[in-house]
C-alpha cells in the first residue's frame, strides 16, 4: 500500500525537478543572450563615441591650425608691405628676417598639432633664452603702437647662457597665445589708456627657468581657470574658437613644462610655465 502512495509522489517529485531545471536552464540562456546582447550594443556604443571625439578633435585642432597660420600669415603680409614701402632703402634686413621667421613658425604650428593627432611627431630642440626673447621681440611688435607701449620684457642680462628643450617652436607659440590673450583682455579693461601693462619675463631658480606673462586686464573666474586645466575650451569673443588657452595647456604637458595660473577677476592674470633648464655636459 505505502509502495502505490510513495511511487506516483516521486514521479511527480522527479517530473517537477525536470520542469523546473528546464525553466532555470532556458532562464539562464535567455539571460545569457541578453548580457550577450547589451555587451554587443554597449560595445557599438563605445566605439560610435570614440570615432565621435576623434571628430571633434580633429575639428578643434583644424580650426586651431586654421588660426594660428592666419595669424602668422598675417604678420607675413605686414613685413611683405613693409619691404614693398621701403624698396628704395636698402635696409629691409629686419623685415626679411620677420618674414622668414613668421613662415618657419607656420610649418611648426601644423607640426605640433597635427602630433597630437598621431600623424607625426613634432622635433625637439635646444633653445637659449635669448634665442627665445629675439624671436618674441620680432613677431609680436606689429599688432598696433599702442600694443608696443604696453608689452614689457624682463629677461636675464645673460639670457644666451640659459637653455631648455622644447618640442620646436611650440614655446614661442605657448607665450604667443598667452600675450594675445592678454591684449584682449587689457583691452577690455583699459582701453588704449596708458594704464594697461602687459609683462614677459623670465627668472631662473633652482635649474629651472620660469616665464610667465602678466597682464592687469579682466582677469578671470575661478571656474574659468579650472576649465583652463581641464583643456576646456573657453572664449568670450564672438569671432573666437577658445582653443588658445587650452593649446597653451596641452603644449605644456606634452613639453613637460608645469604650469600655474593666477588670477583675480578686474585686477589681473598670471600664467608662470615651469620648465627644467638644459645642463650641459660637455
Amino acid at each position: 500500500m505505502f509502495d502505490k502512495i510513495i511511487t506516483p509522489v516521486m514521479t511527480a517529485c522527479y517530473l517537477s525537478l525536470v520542469f523546473i531545471l528546464w525553466k532555470l536552464q532556458q532562464y539562464i540562456g535567455d539571460e545569457m543572450l541578453r548580457v550577450l546582447k547589451e555587451q554587443i550594443e554597449r560595445k557599438e556604443i563605445e566605439n560610435e563615441a570614440e570615432m565621435l571625439q576623434r571628430d571633434a578633435a580633429i575639428g578643434h585642432s583644424t580650426r586651431a591650425i586654421n588660426h594660428e597660420l592666419n595669424t602668422l600669415i598675417g604678420v607675413a603680409n605686414i613685413s611683405t608691405f613693409q619691404i614693398e614701402a621701403k624698396n628704395k632703402s636698402s635696409d629691409i634686413t629686419e623685415e626679411i628676417e620677420r618674414l622668414n621667421k613668421s613662415l618657419s613658425y607656420m610649418g611648426r604650428v601644423s607640426s605640433l598639432i597635427l602630433d597630437g593627432l598621431g600623424s607625426r611627431h613634432a622635433s625637439k630642440r635646444i633653445i637659449s633664452l635669448a634665442e627665445l626673447c629675439d624671436d618674441l621681440k620680432l613677431l609680436l611688435c606689429l599688432v598696433s603702437e599702442f600694443y608696443l607701449e604696453q608689452l614689457r620684457f624682463e629677461f636675464p642680462e645673460n639670457a644666451e647662457n640659459y637653455e631648455f628643450e622644447e618640442r620646436t617652436g611650440s614655446t614661442y607659440l605657448i607665450i604667443h597665445n598667452l600675450v594675445k590673450n592678454a591684449h584682449e583682455a587689457v583691452l577690455d579693461r583699459h582701453g588704449r589708456a596708458p594704464s594697461g601693462v602687459i609683462k614677459i619675463k623670465a627668472r631662473i631658480a633652482d635649474d629651472n627657468i620660469f616665464l610667465s606673462v602678466y597682464d592687469n586686464g579682466i582677469g578671470m573666474s575661478s571656474q574659468e581657470i579650472e576649465d583652463i586645466h581641464n583643456q576646456i575650451s573657453i572664449t568670450t569673443k564672438l569671432d573666437g574658437h577658445g582653443l588658445g588657452l587650452k593649446f597653451v595647456k596641452s603644449e605644456c604637458v606634452k613639453n613637460g613644462m608645469d604650469v600655474v595660473i593666477k588670477s583675480v577677476p578686474n585686477q589681473y592674470s598670471l600664467f608662470e610655465i615651469k620648465v627644467p633648464m638644459h645642463i650641459r655636459t660637455d
